[in-house]
């Protein structure tokens, strides 16, 4: 049988509608002005504006029978679609679909003219077919959801459905079902349910982050952390097992070329960091033929933006004023967004991961240590290992590719810039530090004194040199007196440097007593602290506890006595202002004459007599 007047209609004008979208463009032309990919922004902006476009919803406001409905309907119009006869089998896909053949049309000429969106298969009518609730049951299912599921306890679905169906009953309602509570809550945005329930850290996790940290080029911002790393070390003489060291590195971010390490016993500080960079900072030929390693590393000048976290250590005074002298840019990240450290942090977690191959690790975590005792394992001394980490940044790190710069190593990639940028810059390499020891004293320690007769003091302990006598107790422009500039490093303390403000030069200044042997400021410490526990055994505390409690006593007895007679002299003064002769003016007052000497009476004499208790009469019988 074949198709109706009716339906032949249909079906030419479904035809027609389908040479239509098979033979307009899709992208349209690019105007001169615009490249490739802003036209293709431009125009997917514009294919979403179109006049006359049905106005579609976004993804997360359809509910679960919604989309139940525009999958049954996209499956009926695909197979009408991918079928190559569809007129003659209309009526065979109508019936699969479970749906007359002018509704299996309307379906076509929806999807066609919305240009093959999916969801504009979801008509009004279908809506309107869903099951709908009163306006108080939905105020009462949104309640449950806000105040129940979207909290930091984290309730379940079945407590958050409990709620709703509690308060429904309440008032006298019929509660939905679990499905209904689950397809209201899948409504809400995936970000904001993660908020309410996980916190902000989690929330950002979903968010779209930007390209990170841009570089324009090497050396235009670097990175810098510190990590404890998972391995034991030796002492260099008793070769015993001593504990896990720390690690600094200052990582390039525009090349991820390792520009400088520090590795030492000593926990994060400011020390550390000033070392690290200085290391940075400064050619490393030296040093690798100190270590007797046969590797390049071209790596060094002064970086324009140092990037770092909110460490202690990050935020002092030396670090600040040795930037700024250098002319570059300390930038602190942001307080809870370790996504701003990206570039050092998976590059700590990839040279941890080597460290685990060195005999001695301590591994990530006790779950992957097992039974392995890493003190007993341990076969490398701290200088042992900084050659061994050198080595591996030069020989393998730098040299392989990295997925960071499309395949690219670090080594090619720091070498390319420079070679491409040589015509404008006119170098092929950064540019020297023409005072290398100055670089690294500004980068040590930093504290303020004023000079006195004797020097200056530190640490317990006086310093003393001539070019300090001209600026013994001077006063600064507001008159007060002056403090001055001095670095110490505290692994050498017999040593601090004056800055000299008027020649602009660090001078050392040696200890006042000279027959002291150099020692760092750990030592200088355990020692007086040692001096002074040996003081404290050699006072007699219990002497002088005995003493104080004899003090004491006096003290009190002293100021019982004035008590005492402070008393009998204020009661003296108030007998004599207040008695009778004071208060009758006129009255003579009898002159005090001495008493005659009067002789003690005699004392009366008592005879024991016999008492007869029959003579006595009761007080009734008495007249």
């Amino acid at each position: 049988m074949g198709p109706t007047p009716a339906e032949e209609s249909f079906r030419i004008e479904i035809d027609s509608l389908r040479a239509q979208v098979r033979t307009t463009p899709g992208m349209g032309e690019c105007p001169p002005a615009l490249n490739k990919h802003q036209a293709r922004i431009q125009n997917i902006l514009a294919a979403q504006t179109e006049p006359g476009r049905p106005e579609i919803r976004d993804l997360s406001e359809f509910a679960d029978r919604e989309w139940m409905y525009a999958k049954r309907r996209y499956k009926a119009v695909q197979a009408v679609i991918d079928d190559p006869a569809p007129t003659p089998n209309i009526r065979k896909h109508a019936e699969k679909a479970g749906c007359h053949v002018a509704t299996l049309y309307r379906w076509l000429h929806l999807y066609e003219e919305s240009g093959g969106e999916f969801v504009s298969l979801i008509t009004s009518k279908a809506i309107e077919r869903m099951t709908r609730f009163s306006p108080r049951v939905e105020e009462i299912i949104r309640k449950a959801i806000d105040e129940k599921y979207m909290s930091a306890e984290r309730p379940s679905l079945a407590a958050t459905h409990a709620e709703a169906e509690t308060n429904c009953l309440l008032e006298g309602f019929t509660c939905p079902g679990k499905a209904t509570i689950r397809s209201r809550i899948q409504r809400i945005e995936l970000k904001a349910r993660v908020r309410a329930r996980f916190g902000p850290k989690e929330a950002r996790k979903l968010s779209l982050h930007g390209p990170g940290l841009m570089a324009e080029g090497p050396l235009s911002m670097v990175q810098i952390d510190h990590t404890k790393l998972d391995v034991m070390v030796l002492d260099e003489e008793s070769r015993k097992a001593i504990g896990r060291p720390y690690l600094s590195v200052v990582l390039d971010v525009a090349t991820r070329m390792v520009l400088g390490l520090l590795v030492t016993l000593d926990a994060p500080s400011v020390l550390t960091l000033g070392l690290a960079l200085a290391n940075a900072i400064l050619p490393k030929d030296a040093w690798l033929a100190e270590l007797e390693i046969l590797a390049e590393w071209p790596c060094f000048g002064i970086p324009g933006t140092v990037a770092c976290d909110n460490a202690y250590e990050f935020h002092s005074e030396a670090l600040v004023r040795a930037c700024e002298k250098y002319k570059m840019n300390l930038q602190w990240r942001p307080l809870g967004r370790p996504e701003f450290g990206g570039h050092i942090e998976r590059f700590m977690r990839t040279i941890s991961s080597a460290v685990h191959e060195i005999p001695g690790t301590t591994f990530s975590n006790t779950r992957d240590k097992g039974d392995y005792k890493p003190h007993e394992h341990a076969c490398m001394t701290l200088r042992e290992l900084e050659s061994w980490l050198v080595q591996w940044v030069v020989g393998v790190y730098h040299i392989r590719p990295h997925g960071g710069l499309d395949g690219k190593s670090p080594l090619n990639a720091w070498k390319d810039w420079f070679l491409e940028m040589s015509p404008v810059t006119g170098r092929e390499e950064p540019e020297t530090i023409r005072n290398p020891l100055h670089l690294r004293i500004d980068f040590l320690p930093m504290v303020k004194r004023s000079i006195q007769q004797y020097g200056v003091k530190l640490f317990g302990v006086t310093y003393h040199h001539d070019v300090l006598r001209r600026h013994v107790r001077a006063d600064n422009e507001k008159g007060k007196t002056e403090e001055f500039i001095f670095r110490y490093d505290p692994r050498d303390i017999s040593i601090i440097y004056f800055w000299e403000p008027k020649t602009k030069l660090y001078f050392p200044i040696p200890w006042r007593d000279t027959s002291r042997k150099p020692c760092s400021i750990w030592e200088h410490r355990e020692a007086g602290s040692a001096q002074r526990e040996m003081n404290q055994a050699r006072i007699p505390h219990q002497t002088i506890a005995e003493n104080r409690k004899a003090l004491s006593e006096k003290a009190k007895a002293a100021r019982k006595t004035t008590l005492s007679e402070r008393r009998v002299q204020t009661r003296k003064r108030h007998h004599e202002a207040d008695n009778i002769h004071q208060l009758m003016p006129g009255l003579d007052r009898p002159k005090s004459q001495p008493a005659p000497a009067l002789e003690a009476p005699p004392k009366p004499r008592v005879e024991a007599t016999a008492i007869v208790w029959e003579a006595l009469r009761p007080f009734d019988d008495m007249e």
